[in-house]
């Protein structure tokens, strides 16, 4: 299983991310232990695979 960092600009948003769902705009993240985290308005991101980043653009 891979953790994921967020990060909005510069900004990391959150960290050890192991899942994330983007649907009608709303990007949510879910992490073991943790509340959910969602991040609305997002029309542009982007994934990384190989340093496993998640870069909110827009």
């Amino acid at each position: 299983m891979c953790e994921i960092s967020v990060y909005k600009g510069e900004e990391k948003l959150a960290e050890n991310v192991t899942e994330f769902i983007f649907e009608d705009g709303k990007l949510s993240f879910k992490r073991l232990f943790e509340p959910d985290q969602v991040i609305e308005k997002v029309t542009h991101f982007q994934w990384r695979e190989q340093d496993d980043t998640l870069r909110i653009l827009n």
